[in-house]
């Protein structure tokens, strides 16, 4: 088995695939011909337009698709900073262009860039999305969308979903009741390879020059984050972004979106056990308060008699009578 069969996170790509359409997007999005088309006053303005929004949608690709080949996340993080120039360099340049929430395409894309923005600390680029989205159309109304928004500070219309099929399972995740949650996660993911079937990328892996990045419900990475969800019962699902997720968690961007239900139910991120230590320091078992231990940093949090529980950090600069205490 290679190395990149090892450290993929898409199964159904191939090495052969990611490298030639991954170096091909590079090259495109660098090459000086193509950008100088951009701005190249004989040709006419939806051409210009077609090729800036075709760079914006190759850089959003290309993120996903460096997700999918295995690259280090704060790599990946660098290509999502990257794709938001390029959406922010296209709606710049076309101000009367939106992402139509009516469109099964542009629904996705708004999705996949509130994902990228949470789940990589960029709660600046929030507000740009909110701005680039349509709102004022009366076909611009949406309950996931107008949820997703408001638990980020912005407006958008609350109505019947745009997309009953596709987004009907992930709605009820949108609750503080953790079970509920965690039932409503697992069922949208049962579900999400149906969903699918209509966008544009669907069966890409089936062709070898298509540009394959990858199958992933961001979304659904997004719905963990900001509704503080635990995973552990959905984490080894198929579609689920995990290493997404976890890397949120880790850098502790979730908590750039705090959120006053959130922060009642749950006084600080519970990880579960088995996830790694993002920092070292004196932690508490959440099931069995008086269970403290000193855990280091990436050691895995343990079971309890063999049964998953949730650790809450109490502090990291340990007294010497805490080193003492601890062993």
């Amino acid at each position: 088995m290679s190395h990149f069969d090892q450290t993929r996170r898409e199964p159904l790509l191939s090495e052969q695939a990611y490298l030639h359409s991954s170096t091909r997007k590079e090259a495109d999005l660098a090459d000086p011909a193509l950008l100088a088309l951009l701005d190249d006053p004989r040709r006419d303005a939806s051409h210009s337009r077609g090729l800036q929004w075709d760079f914006a949608c190759m850089a959003l690709e290309l993120t996903l698709q460096r997700y999918s080949g295995g690259e280090h996340l704060e790599r990946v993080a660098s290509y999502a900073q990257y794709t938001f120039v390029q959406f922010e360099t296209f709606f710049r340049r076309h101000p009367a262009e939106k992402l139509k929430p009516w469109d099964r395409d542009h629904y996705q894309y708004i999705l996949w860039l509130l994902t990228l923005a949470v789940c990589f600390g960029l709660e600046t680029r929030i507000a740009d999305i909110a701005h680039w989205t349509e709102r004022e159309d009366e076909q611009a109304q949406d309950e996931l969308l107008h949820q997703l928004f408001s638990r980020l500070d912005q407006t958008f219309n609350g109505g019947p979903l745009l997309f009953p099929e596709a987004f009907e399972h992930l709605l009820p995740g949108l609750d503080y009741a953790e079970q509920r949650g965690v039932n409503a996660l697992t069922e949208y993911l049962s579900h999400w390879p149906a969903s699918v079937k209509g966008c544009y990328w669907h069966d890409r892996h089936q062709h070898a020059e298509a540009g394959f990045f990858g199958y992933w419900a961001l979304e659904a990475a997004l719905v963990t984050v900001l509704w503080g969800i635990d995973d552990t019962p959905y984490r080894v699902a198929r579609f689920y972004p995990a290493a997404l997720v976890m890397h949120a968690r880790y850098q502790r961007h979730d908590q750039r979106f705090p959120d006053q239900e959130l922060a009642k139910r749950r006084p600080g991120w519970m990880y579960p056990s088995g996830t790694p230590c993002p920092w070292p320091g004196l932690w508490r078992c959440d099931e069995q308060p008086d269970l403290q231990q000193l855990i280091q940093h990436t050691a895995p949090f343990p079971h309890v008699n063999g049964k998953t529980v949730h650790w809450l950090l109490l502090r990291t600069h340990l007294t010497e009578e805490d080193w003492k205490r601890l062993g």
